[in-house]
């Protein structure tokens, strides 16, 4: 059985382990793609027998900080280049390479009121959840919203506003309370909405669409540059472009 890492909560059986199982590659990657890298894991390993892949995901803010004080890491994968450059700018990582596409959506339970959801009625949200603004999703959030403001005005920002009851510092814990009920919608990743279950995903309109990259890069101080080079070609490889695109992310 295969475990998965959230931020610093490793779970030692895979650690412990590594020395039987030969190969471990260690990434550290954006919590927007849980699901599709964890599918990309299972492809890479059946085809890399005795190689072993550990992901840790969390916001990209959490992961560089983690990076930068000498966190076990040989894969980077951010949601903002921001944080990428900061650990190029330091030395930290080689040159970062763009893999995929995603894009903002409001998720929501469907319901009388979640079908009648648009973006222009997001100010009509009981209980509005978005990203902190430190955090990918919280940047790219306030810059759609701006958008939003030219588009329908400068008080639809302040009453979509007043709607927020959260700030979450990654997208997976906007999805998990809209999950469990205690929002009704939140903006987050066109990646993050789940496959199975009652929900909505609304796009926004053409002039504000936030398309993101995710970014891919090499730490350093890796020990395995071979295997982390294998894993950067992978992800870019057609194999690799045909499993994102099953969730929701799109080709660079």
């Amino acid at each position: 059985m295969r475990f998965r890492a959230l931020g610093w909560v490793l779970l030692c059986t895979a650690a412990c382990t590594s020395d039987r199982q030969g190969n471990m590659l260690t990434v550290f990657a954006a919590s927007s793609l849980v699901n599709a890298f964890t599918a990309l894991t299972d492809q890479f390993e059946a085809d890399h027998p005795n190689t072993k892949v550990r992901l840790v995901f969390a916001g990209s803010q959490t992961l560089r900080t983690q990076i930068e004080h000498g966190a076990k890491a040989d894969i980077f994968v951010s949601a903002h280049y921001k944080e990428m450059k900061q650990l190029i700018a330091k030395g930290v990582v080689h040159s970062a390479q763009v893999f995929a596409r995603n894009r903002l959506v409001i998720i929501c339970r469907v319901s009388p009121d979640c079908t009648e959801l648009s973006w222009s009625k997001l100010d009509t949200v009981k209980r509005l959840g978005v990203g902190l603004e430190a955090s990918p999703i919280g940047w790219h959030t306030a810059r759609a919203l701006a958008h939003g403001g030219e588009r329908f005005g400068a008080e639809w920002i302040e009453r979509v506003r007043a709607q927020i009851v959260t700030l979450e510092p990654e997208v997976r814990r906007l999805r998990a309370r809209v999950e469990l009920g205690s929002l009704d919608a939140a903006i987050v990743y066109q990646s993050d909405v789940p496959k199975q279950g009652d929900y909505r995903l609304i796009r926004p309109p053409n002039d504000m669409d936030q398309k993101t990259r995710l970014w891919v890069a090499q730490v350093k101080r890796t020990e395995q540059p071979e295997l982390t080079s294998r894993w950067q070609r992978y992800v870019l490889s057609q194999q690799a472009q045909e499993v994102l695109a099953r969730y929701g992310l799109e080709r660079p």
